[in-house]
């Protein structure tokens, strides 16, 4: 009895170990999946990129990439869904929240729950940040998407810009302060900064062309008091009342009143580029402040936006202290996205899709995606510092350019992977965050909110109210704001006919809908 259990035991084994091997097989057997994502005019096709021949290497997953422009992305989404000829997953392609949810009940988009035995280095990641996975777990339950994550608060955010050149001619330091600021805008105004005999021909203020509501105001929102919660916040309209935890109308608020008061301040002080609300081109801002250096202070997330080889004249400022409050308001959150990559029903291999997602955000995919294979993208200096290679660093659109054409996740945001540490990130090509954007990590952090607050999910009927009084309170709040900072309405004898306008097109509607949207999130993070 005894030799026939041992002979049973070892049978089993023996079945175990070429089940085991069977198994192992058939991970890497090779297999053809389709993908959609965008194309780039900026490089070849993601058919021949050195980075998928080497992942198909690895996997035995042989991607056939269908690459869409941007320009008719939505269009073809619409066709794609129209007519079910779907592929099986989209990499870096765009969906809203909504759509993902949308989806996702409907079965079109695979829950990734379903499928956690394949997916640990992410299952990992949201252990270690529980408002990311509160972020990408849908009202149903499901997580329908693999999300883009990066922890770079500077590369994450919008500052501004002051002209150093201008600074130093003038004896002037940094302005951390908003009375600084208007002192500055000040001598910028009357005292030949830029150094050409003419002492009327400068612009202190002299933003992007048609930015101001968007990125130059939303920028000082912080200042007031308006976008402690980050970007996605303020893009609602509304805002936390910490005192009361409700939510509130940012375009009704006495804070947004005294904001539009300051920028009427600097608009009657001759501070503003006269054509700010105009119509001028990117091309005449570049000339205005590369040629002509008639541009003292602007906000972009990076200085170069203006021209290449701003940055190493223009001085970074993260935020302005001594308002409301000094948290960066233009802040995305580390979460820039919970479907840069979703696997479909039409998927042959979701165990295999769901495991060539994940390597994403191990530690070996992470450096892979960014930096590539040492030897081949980078190499690893005295110091044990990863940096890239020669004709990465040395192309002719630059590093960034250089290592997109390999591939790496290097270039267009949105992408499904955990980004490698943000130092080793800079290392790579030789750089810092001092270097590129005027500011250093540490002092872009202090003024991070500890939560930015991700997209709110749309349930029920509240996208219908959403789409019933967003717009036109947008718009007419659009119009306001010029007539307000440009003084053809005046604040004491025009703003409450203006709040009461804007209460009759549906604020508190859409109020009760933010706020919802908002218990939803504060409970989740319970």
């Amino acid at each position: 009895m005894t030799r026939l259990l041992s002979i049973a035991v070892a049978l089993i084994l023996a079945l175990s170990m070429l089940l085991s091997c069977a198994v192992a097989e058939s991970e890497n057997e090779p297999i053809e999946v389709t993908i959609v994502t965008y194309s780039w005019d900026v490089k070849g096709s993601a058919n021949t990129d050195w980075i998928w021949q080497k992942y198909e290497e690895m996997t035995g997953i042989h991607v056939n990439w269908t690459e869409i422009p941007q320009s008719s992305a939505e269009e073809k989404k619409m066709t794609m869904f129209a007519s079910g000829d779907l592929p099986d997953a989209f990499f870096q392609f765009d969906f809203s929240v909504d759509e993902l949810y949308e989806y996702g009940q409907k079965g079109t988009f695979i829950n990734l729950n379903d499928f956690d035995d394949y997916t640990p280095a992410l299952n990992a990641f949201f252990e270690s940040d529980k408002a990311a996975k509160a972020a990408c777990v849908m009202p149903d339950g499901g997580i329908y998407g693999f999300p883009g994550v990066s922890y770079n608060t500077v590369g994450n955010s919008l500052r501004y810009y002051i002209n150093g050149e201008w600074l130093d001619r003038l004896n002037l330091k940094v302005p951390e302060t908003l009375d600084e600021l208007t002192a500055t805008f000040e001598a910028f105004k009357t005292q030949d900064a830029n150094g050409n005999g003419d002492t009327d021909d400068e612009w202190p203020i002299y933003i992007r062309y048609r930015s101001f509501g968007w990125a130059f105001e939303r920028a000082f929102e912080g200042v007031f008091g308006l976008g402690d919660h980050g970007n996605n916040q303020c893009d609602t309209g509304f805002y936390l009342e910490d005192s009361t935890d409700t939510i509130e109308y940012i375009y009704t608020s006495e804070k947004c009143k005294a904001m539009w008061q300051q920028f009427a301040e600097w608009w009657a002080a001759g501070y503003f580029y006269p054509e700010t609300f105009g119509n001028f081109d990117y091309a005449s801002w570049v000339t205005a402040g590369k040629v002509d250096d008639v541009v003292g202070f602007f906000q972009w997330a990076h200085a170069n936006f203006l021209y290449d080889g701003a940055s190493q004249v223009y001085d970074g400022i993260n935020q302005f202290r001594g308002g409301i409050s000094e948290k960066m308001s233009y802040l995305n959150p580390s979460l820039s996205t919970v479907g840069a990559g979703i696997i479909t029903n039409k998927c042959k291999y979701p165990e295999r899709m769901a495991k060539w997602f994940d390597y994403f955000y191990s530690d070996e995919g992470r450096i892979f995606t960014y930096a590539g294979i040492e030897g081949e993208t980078y190499f690893v200096d005295d110091d044990g510092v990863m940096r890239y290679t020669d004709d990465i660093m040395n192309y002719d659109g630059g590093w960034q350019l250089g290592s997109f054409q390999y591939g790496l996740f290097t270039y267009g945001g949105g992408v499904p992977s955990l980004e490698i540490d943000t130092d080793a990130m800079f290392a790579l090509h030789y750089s810092s965050p001092e270097q590129e954007f005027g500011t250093s990590v540490e002092d872009c952090s202090q003024f991070c909110d500890d939560d930015v607050w991700p997209a709110f999910i749309a349930i029920g009927d509240e996208q219908a109210v959403i789409d019933t009084y967003a717009t036109d309170l947008d718009n007419y709040v659009t119009e306001s704001r010029v007539k307000f900072v440009t003084g053809e309405w005046n604040f004491e004898e025009d703003w409450d006919a203006y709040v009461t306008q804007l209460n009759s097109m549906g604020v508190a509607e859409l109020q009760a809908v933010r706020q919802a949207q908002y218990d939803r999130y504060a409970a989740a993070q319970q």
